[in-house]
């Protein structure tokens, strides 16, 4: 940005002695008048502005609650004695709308106001502000925004400034310190008030703000400010007077808590009060420019008075009101009136009239189509006072509102230029614009005025004019720095035309004209038109304001210059005075066809226009610029030429002539031909094969090549054939032949760019050895510089080749145990015999050799447990074949799901081409088959219940692969117990698995293999006579077997039973009466033991038992004596007693193998009957192999009973 800053250190070395709190409370100043100190304010943060809600600006009347103004009856005067009756002679000084855009909308009055910074414009009317990039657009962010939104987004509560959105806004861009000022006021209708005021925390008007709420004591109404390097100054209404004040503007800039001082609410000495009919305001001075004021200098508040019109004093004058701030010691702070500037007689009665009855005379300027006028607010002088410090003199721009211009209440705009040159304040010029034509009557008014560094004024107004149809609009003039005095010498020109009237009273309240810090030259102008609230926003300037005379030179470089080469184009850049020109551009329009390269300093390319920023260049300086080209390689023309054009923005240039400058280069053309030459293979190629020679032809410029022709000479002493030619651009003849020994080929290629390579492509083959030769030459209609590179020479060379491959096949799948054949054919695909042709091959692991047979040559098979194989075919004719068969034989071990994998390999002592189908390879899964048998005996048959039962179980394996995981199964036969399995050599095998099945693992059993199993069981004593037990056994194996019929063996064996059982009887007495009772205990053994006591004969009898069980067991007992002398009192259950035989019978179903059964006989003898024997004998359905000890006697001696 061009803007200069000012100095902080008037700002910085003030902020040290503005943070001393100044206890509240009024205090006596120098001047008599009673000033306050405010407490401090401590301000919140907003925040970011662009992070704020949209809002409309409202639509209802804010701002100027105390204002009223009186009616002012019509009455025929004497015209303006400053009066410009005329406008001004056309010329160029001020230029038309730079920017154009709208404004906000809303608000009644709107009262618009705006300010420029670097960047940004922001604009403020009733109760909303927006910002805008310079170009008129509105940034993401800009808005617009309620004002008070910079009070609602902060955490502090603001009181009035939060709650209220009231308006007369006020902005100004604090040059100095690159922020921004923002401030509306409140309007309760009892004190306090809050005064709201605050300043961006960087340059950037879209960021967060420190917000401040002031507490005034008075009513703080039409506040205007002026930034001065001491303190933010500000005038305000109070309803009868005026109130000034001043703000820590260094504290507020850095967010420190901040304090005023305040003069004002006293007297009525600041200005006459409402009664007296007039609208005196005050406004503070504010500062534009580089310069600050004088130091020390105080602010400036300046006032106007119409004494005709009930403002006071003698005659129409300008009262200059000096505000003094002492931050350390606000007793020394002073306000009083400095000066008092007569003016030329002006009158602020334009014949307004209250017209809707609400006290205030608002009806004043006439508009088309409608009898309701509108609001002039004459009387008093508008927004804003501009200071300037030039230097040799300081300067302020004002301007009163509305005046009478010619005596009948046509409104026209007072303007002021005051000045200081060292002896005090004096009015320089003055004039009011009001010029009319024939048969118009514009009344302008609400206008604003601004000076640029140079001192030339521009005037900003609203105008109207009721006769001509010209609805509320915005126009602009100026006037010259050096125009004559008291005029706008520059023509009226309008921003925008208004379109419609407005429908009420109230217009504007003020405008606002700024000078962009920026350059200091360019005017920005905002303010209301048309009947809507419509405001809009334009920029303009004095085209002298900076002016300079730039001045342009341009060589160029080679001349001539050949196509297709660099130009180069050398331009200086001359300022001739007398001011600093900036943003200086140099525009460049390329000829036609060249294409830029670079630019020393960088410039922009659009389209053939080179846009070069050279920033800054001071009076005197000169900057080169350097802009190189490419002229085209196949520009057709004899010169070119080529302009540059120089310009400043903005800025004046008095002599343009020289802006400008041309250089005129003449161009010829040059096309360098080389030929290069790129054959392929670099060793001999195989007969059959294709080699190529690819020719480049490239133009090395600097221009394109016409009319380019390639003629390509192959020979070779043997024969040979073109395969094809082939060009990337132009045509070839021939492209193609037969077997011959020379061959000439013509590429007509046409017009070869400058930097281009046509590529031309000769292929060729031979069917046997051979040697090609090519040499290519080159020749264009187009002058070549250099034809030393328009011949190239390559060979290729061709030697004989065999392409062989071998294809082997064999089975998917093989059986282990079995034979495994491979089939091996070895071709020849040519084109050349393939000598000692030789195929390897090398069984897989678990495959052994058996046999080899070859359709030609012989083969040998290496040492006997080896697995490689070698064949030597010979010699093998193009498109002929040979086989192999090779026959091997799986081992039966082989695990099924192995894949055997055989290689074989072809080679010969003749190159072959293509090795990718010289090996062949055949995956083989192995599957197994493995045909189990068994075969089943039993020893003893026939068995004896109760003996062991043996089986002999035989498993073989009639092959062919070995079986794995061999099991043999046994289901035993009811009746029978697992005794053990034992193979051969006494291994137990054999395991129970259930209660009746038996299985024996007999691990892996090779083919012709068998393997033996015992397998020993006890037959059940209970198993009765007869009985034939059939067992049944399995084989199986986790390898497959193909014939399960012969897995099971059946064997019957026969079953008898043997009982050896012996009767064990013994005899025992119970004393009775009149004899005792006989006990006979009788025990029937199918056990082993003998008697334990023989009362019946000399040895004991004994018995082995078993080992069946005996079936229906029948005791005889016949009892001694008869039945009267021995009496039978008692007998088991299982017994029975016939007196008449007197014998007793005892029976038994089964007694068990190894058991017992007992029967008890109790009989009572008659008296002594001395010695008595008694026999007793079993029998037995089941055989019995002793039947000795079936019988068995006891003697007992009985004697009388216990009564005798």
């Amino acid at each position: 940005m061009r803007y200069r800053k000012l100095s902080l250190l008037c700002v910085t070395s003030m902020a040290a002695a503005m943070l001393v709190t100044v206890p509240a409370g009024s205090v006596s100043a120098s001047s008599g008048q009673a000033v306050t100190q405010s407490d401090q304010v401590k301000p919140g943060i907003s925040k970011p502005v662009r992070t704020f809600p949209k809002a409309k600006a409202k639509s209802t009347a804010v701002g100027l609650t105390t204002d009223s103004s009186l009616s002012q009856p019509f009455r025929t005067g004497s015209a303006d004695q400053a009066l410009q009756a005329s406008e001004a002679p056309v010329n160029d000084d001020l230029t038309a709308p730079l920017v154009n855009f709208a404004g906000m909308q809303g608000g009644g009055p709107p009262d618009p106001v705006g300010d420029v910074g670097p960047n940004h414009y922001v604009q403020m009317i009733n109760s909303t502000f927006q910002i805008w990039n310079k170009d008129g657009t509105s940034p993401a962010g800009g808005g617009p925004f309620a004002i008070n939104s910079l009070w609602t987004s902060n955490s502090v509560n603001d009181n009035g400034c939060d709650t209220q959105n009231a308006g007369d806004p006020i902005v100004l861009y604090d040059q100095t310190v690159d922020r921004w000022m923002l401030a509306q006021f409140t309007s309760p209708r009892t004190a306090p008030f809050d005064m709201c005021i605050a300043y961006s925390q960087t340059p950037d008007p879209t960021g967060a703000f420190f917000t401040y709420s002031f507490r005034l004591s008075a009513s703080h109404d039409y506040e205007k400010f002026g930034i001065w390097p001491d303190g933010l100054y500000m005038s305000t209404f109070e309803g009868g007077t005026n109130g000034a004040y001043v703000f820590d503007r260094a504290a507020m800039v850095s967010g420190s808590p901040a304090t005023f001082q305040y003069f004002g609410s006293g007297a009525g000495a600041l200005g006459p009060g409402v009664g007296s009919g007039g609208r005196v305001r005050m406004f503070p001075s504010d500062w534009d420019g580089v310069n600050a004021p004088l130091p020390g200098e105080p602010n400036h508040f300046l006032l106007s008075r119409d004494t005709d019109n009930g403002q006071g004093g003698t005659q129409d004058s300008i009262e200059i009101w000096d505000f003094h701030v002492d931050w350390n010691n606000s007793a020394n702070s002073t306000f009083a009136l400095a000066d008092t500037l007569n003016t030329q007689p002006f009158d602020i009665n334009v014949g307004c009239t209250d017209v809707d009855g609400d006290g205030a005379a608002r009806d004043c300027i006439p508009q088309p189509g409608t009898t309701q006028q509108i609001d002039a607010l004459p009387g008093r002088l508008m927004h804003r006072v501009q200071y300037r410090n030039f230097g040799t003199h300081e300067a302020m721009v004002a301007v009163q509102s509305s005046v009478d211009a010619d005596g009948n209440d046509r409104v026209g705009t007072r303007w002021y230029e005051l000045r200081n040159t060292g002896a005090g304040w004096g009015i320089h010029q003055q004039g009011t614009y009001a010029p009319s034509a024939t048969n118009s009557t514009p009344d302008r008014w609400m206008g604003s005025a601004a000076m640029d560094k140079n001192g030339n004024i521009a005037l900003g107004y609203s105008i109207v004019d009721a006769t001509n149809n010209v609805f509320p609009s915005i126009a602009y003039t100026g006037r010259s720095v050096n125009a004559p005095l008291g005029a706008m010498s520059e023509p009226e020109q309008f921003i925008v035309n208004g379109t419609s009237s407005q429908n009420f009273d109230r217009w504007g309240d003020y405008s606002s004209m700024n000078v962009d810090p920026v350059d200091d030259c360019t005017f920005w102008y905002t303010t209301q038109h048309s009947g809507n609230l419509q405001t809009r926003i334009a920029s303009f300037r004095f085209t002298a304001c900076d002016q300079t005379d730039l001045r342009i030179t341009k060589t160029d470089s080679p001349d001539p210059v050949y196509a297709g080469q660099q130009l180069t184009y050398n331009i200086n850049v001359t300022n001739d005075g007398p001011n600093t020109a900036h943003d200086v551009t140099v525009t460049d329009v390329l000829p036609a066809g060249v294409t830029f390269l670079s630019s020393a300093p960088a410039c922009t390319n659009a389209a053939g226009t080179l846009t070069c920023e050279l920033g800054e260049i001071l009076a005197g300086q000169t900057v080169p610029l350097t802009i190189q080209v490419q002229i085209p390689a196949n520009f057709a023309g004899s010169t070119i030429s080529n302009t540059a054009t120089v310009s400043a923005a903005d800025q004046f240039d008095p002599v343009p002539g020289n802006n400008t400058a041309t250089a005129v280069t003449t161009v010829k053309t040059a096309a360098d031909l080389a030929v290069s030459k790129i054959c392929k293979p670099d060793v001999p190629a195989q007969a059959g094969t294709d080699g190529f020679c690819d020719i480049h032809v490239d133009n090395l410029g600097p221009s394109n090549a016409q009319d380019v022709v390639l003629k390509d000479v192959l020979t070779s002493a043997t024969p040979f054939s073109v395969v094809s030619v082939t060009t990337t651009q132009g045509t070839c003849a021939p492209t193609s032949s037969g077997p011959v020994t020379s061959f000439t080929v013509t590429c007509n290629l046409g017009t070869l760019a400058a930097g281009a390579r046509a590529t031309i492509r000769v292929t060729v083959t031979a069917a046997d050895v051979a040697q090609v030769n090519d040499v290519a030459t080159v020749t264009s209609s187009t002058t070549d510089p250099n034809t030393a590179n328009n011949q190239a020479t390559g060979r290729v060379d061709f030697y004989g080749s065999a392409d062989l491959s071998l294809v082997k096949t064999g089975p998917a799948t093989v059986v282990a145990g079995t034979n495994l054949t491979y089939t091996i054919t070895v071709h020849n695909s040519g084109p050349s015999v393939a000598h000692d042709v030789l195929v390897q091959d090398q069984l897989p692991g678990g495959v052994s050799f058996v046999s080899v047979t070859p359709s030609q040559g012989t083969c040998t098979y290496g040492q006997p447990t080896a697995r490689d194989m070698r064949c030597g075919l010979g010699n093998l004719a193009a498109g002929a074949s040979a086989t192999i068969t090779v026959v091997g034989k799986v081992a039966p071990q082989v695990a099924p799901g192995t894949l055997l994998v055989n290689d074989a390999i072809v080679s010969s002592s003749t190159a072959d081409p293509d090795n990718d189908d010289v090996r062949g390879s055949v995956p083989t899964t192995v599957t197994a088959s493995a045909d189990l048998s068994v075969t089943k005996t039993d020893s003893p048959d026939p068995v004896v219940a109760g003996k062991p039962l043996t089986y002999t179980i035989t498993a073989s394996n009639s092959g062919p692969s070995t079986a794995q995981e061999v099991i043999v199964t046994d289901t035993l036969p009811a009746g029978t117990s697992f005794v053990s399995g034992v193979d051969g050599n006494g291994n137990t095998v054999c395991t129970l698995v259930q209660n009746d099945q038996v299985v024996c693992a007999l691990g892996a059993l090779d083919p012709g293999q068998s393997k033996v199993v015992f397998l020993t069981v006890l037959v059940g004593p209970s198993v009765p006579n007869g009985t034939v037990l059939t067992n049944s056994v399995t084989v199986s194996s986790a390898t497959p077997d193909p014939n399960g019929a012969n897995n099971t063996a059946t064997t019957g064996t026969t079953v008898r039973t043997s009982a050896e059982l012996w009767l064990d009887k013994q005899a025992s007495q119970r004393s009775g009466n009149p004899a005792p009772t006989v006990i006979y205990t009788l025990v029937v053994h199918n056990d082993q033991g003998c008697e334990t006591d023989a009362q019946s004969t000399p040895t004991p009898t004994c018995g082995t038992g078993g080992p069946s069980d005996a079936q229906n067991v029948t005791v005889v007992d016949t009892l001694p004596l008869d039945p009267k002398k021995l009496v039978v009192q008692y007998v088991s259950p299982q017994c029975t007693y016939v007196k008449a035989t007197h014998k007793v019978t005892c029976t038994a179903a089964t007694v068990p193998a190894g058991a017992t059964v007992t029967f008890v006989i109790e009989a009572q003898a008659a008296g002594s009957v001395r010695t008595i024997t008694n026999t007793a004998s079993l029998t037995s359905t089941t055989p019995d192999p002793v039947a000795g000890n079936n019988t068995n006697a006891a003697s007992i001696v009985v004697k009388g009973g216990t009564g005798r």
